[in-house]
C-alpha cells in the first residue's frame, strides 16, 4: 500500500467547512483497512450466463480491525506502510484456514491463496478507511469517514 498523508490545505479545507468556521480544539485522524475473503471464480466451470448467481452465492468474508490513530505531525497524518503478506498470514492464523495457490489470472489477478468453508478462495485488502474526528471549542463534535479505493496494477 502507498503511503497517504492529508496536506496542510486538505485539513484546513475540513476544518474551515465544521462548524461555520469556527476554530477547532481538536482533531482525531485513524484508519482501517478492510479484509475480504471470496471465492475465486472458476471459468472452467461457470458460463458466463450463471455469473450473476454464482456471484450472489459464493462464499465470501468482508471485515475489518479496529480503527488504529495516526500521530498528528503539524496536521499530517500519514497512513503506515502495510505488510499485504503479513496481514494474510494473521488472517489464516486467525481463521484457522489452510494454504493452497490456484492461479487462474487472465487479464487480471486470480490467485487462490487459501481455503475458507472448503472453497479455493482469494484475499485482498481494499479499501482504507480514514476516520476524521473533530471537536470544536464550543464542544460541537463531528466525524467524516473517506473511504481509499486502492489500486492493483494497472
Amino acid at each position: 500500500m502507498r503511503k497517504s498523508r492529508f496536506s496542510p490545505q486538505q485539513i484546513a479545507k475540513i476544518l474551515k467547512e465544521f462548524d461555520g468556521g469556527k476554530s477547532v480544539d481538536q482533531i482525531s485522524v485513524s484508519y482501517t483497512i478492510v479484509e475480504s475473503i471470496s471465492e475465486q471464480f472458476d471459468y472452467r466451470k461457470i458460463k458466463s450466463e450463471e455469473f450473476d448467481n454464482w456471484y450472489k452465492n459464493r462464499v465470501s468474508w468482508e471485515g475489518q480491525e479496529p480503527f488504529i490513530e495516526l500521530k498528528n505531525n503539524l496536521n499530517f497524518f500519514r497512513v503506515p506502510k502495510t505488510k499485504y503478506e503479513q496481514k494474510e498470514i494473521l488472517r489464516k492464523q486467525n481463521f484457522q484456514l489452510k494454504d493452497t495457490i490456484v492461479d487462474l489470472s487472465g487479464e487480471s489477478s486470480n490467485v487462490a491463496t487459501l481455503i475458507y468453508r472448503e472453497k479455493a478462495c482469494t484475499y485482498w485488502l481494499n479499501p482504507v478507511i480514514i476516520k476524521i474526528e473533530l471537536q470544536s471549542e464550543n464542544g460541537i463534535k463531528s466525524t467524516s469517514f473517506l473511504v481509499v479505493d486502492l489500486s492493483y496494477g494497472c
